[in-house]
């Protein structure tokens, strides 16, 4: 189940942008994009919407949202470009490799970001 969504050359041109801000220690902030790559009006709210996953440290949770888009879940490697896996948003939960998701990409999120991470129930 390590398959990755399909994206838009906008949404990978930002995802550049922000594991760039994130190899320089910065986070990037929505209203700092070039003009042409904003696409939301509000640029007030969710300013952190692009988020990059930490490789080599703890991550933020992952959350039902994944099921929608992967903006806050970008995987680290700038070669990639791209949002995490099911196979990897399940690893940063605590499912082992061998554990099955049901269904499609989208409800395989969908079950990793509502469930309870495995190591925490334990």
């Amino acid at each position: 189940q390590h398959i990755v969504r399909p994206n838009n050359d906008n949404d990978l041109e930002i995802y550049q942008i922000a594991i760039e801000h994130w190899n320089n220690g910065k986070r990037l902030n929505y209203a700092e994009l070039p003009k042409r790559l904003i696409k939301h009006t509000n640029t007030d709210s969710f300013v952190n919407r692009f988020q990059v996953v930490n490789g080599k440290g703890v991550s933020h949770t992952v959350v039902a949202h994944i099921a929608i888009d992967g903006h806050y879940y970008i995987h680290p490697d700038k070669k990639q470009n791209r949002s995490i896996s099911v196979r990897e948003a399940a690893r940063i939960q605590s499912f082992l490799d061998d554990y099955f998701f049901e269904g499609s990409r989208t409800a395989a999120f969908k079950q990793i970001g509502n469930a309870v991470p495995p190591l925490m129930a334990a």
